[in-house]
């Protein structure tokens, strides 16, 4: 085969999957209340439409029952289109048609690829393990963890395990800058860029033992953590996979308490009967909180039942 298709019918799946996915939870009414929503539908749906262009004959010709003309339509999308196009047509489209094409892709995947007519997927990484060291920047005497983590876990599932650990609840934006990229949580207003981080695994970016990255929660508090990777360690298919606290100081500061500057307010509250806003702290943060104290059991046991 002259060329290899697998880059066109990975996006044909891509972005069929995201436009299915809005198909499925929204109505034409909806849709027409979110023009912008309504144009991001046509630019993935415009994405297809290209991708099965570059596809050669022979290979759609493996399935001729897709319907590959459906999409082509959506080759050029503009605004203009974006006001022509009627929604619920628009939705009809896409229910009658991109899943039996999104299922034609990857059934022509697996037949190349199993007669070993493209080239083959790289190799997975090798089973890792990740000791990394966070420490919470800006704040004296220092607040960190030490945790075990297999390279296979996402930066949003490392983002959860950071929450748990912290004592915080995810209320708040948060993102990674890892090598000139920044990951996070899509916005949903398109405001803020950097890719999504729902997919990216540890063993796939460029973490050797020295190396540090940022991670920052809450955009208004800014509660910036270094992440240190200490060691990198090759782990045996039936090896520790369970994520692990190993050791810490200090308790995170409180959700919502005003970044570096409320952290230090808070704790001369704390620590003085006779601070003005005492009582009033104290029965913020609740009489159980301590901020010198860490609890490695009651962390440990908290990563354990962590989704």
């Amino acid at each position: 085969m002259a060329t290899n298709p697998r880059p066109a019918l990975r996006r044909i799946n891509q972005c069929s999957a995201r436009v299915l996915f809005l198909a499925q939870n929204l109505t034409a009414e909806q849709l027409d209340r979110k023009p912008d929503l309504k144009r991001r539908v046509l630019w993935d749906l415009s994405e297809v439409a290209r991708a099965v262009v570059r596809l050669p004959r022979t290979v759609k010709a493996l399935r001729p029952e897709a319907p590959w003309l459906a999409f082509t339509s959506f080759a050029q999308v503009s605004d203009f289109d974006l006001r022509r196009r009627d929604s619920s047509s628009l939705l009809r489209i896409i229910r009658d048609h991109l899943e039996n094409l999104r299922g034609a892709a990857a059934e022509i995947m697996d037949e190349l690829e199993s007669q070993g007519l493209v080239a083959p997927r790289a190799p997975a990484p090798a089973p890792t393990l990740y000791l990394l060291k966070l420490t919470l920047l800006d704040i004296q005497p220092p607040i960190w963890r030490r945790l075990l983590v297999p390279g296979d876990i996402t930066l949003r599932r490392l983002h959860n395990i950071i929450q748990g650990v912290g004592g915080w609840q995810n209320r708040h934006l948060h993102t990674f800058a890892i090598a000139g990229t920044r990951y996070g949580r899509p916005d949903p207003y398109g405001e803020l860029s950097y890719r999504s981080d729902a997919h990216v695994r540890l063993d796939a970016l460029p973490l050797a033992k020295g190396t540090t990255f940022d991670y920052v929660y809450d955009f208004g508090d800014d509660w910036k953590i270094a992440v240190l990777v200490e060691k990198v360690v090759p782990l045996d298919v039936d090896g520790q996979r369970q994520i692990m606290c190993l050791g810490g100081a200090r308790a995170f500061p409180p959700e919502d308490s005003g970044g570096v500057p409320g952290y230090e307010t808070l704790l001369e509250a704390l620590s003085d009967p006779k601070h003005p806003g005492h009582e009033e702290y104290r029965t913020w943060v609740g009489k159980d909180y301590d901020p010198e104290r860490f609890d490695l059991e009651a962390t440990n046991e908290l990563l354990r039942h962590l989704k």
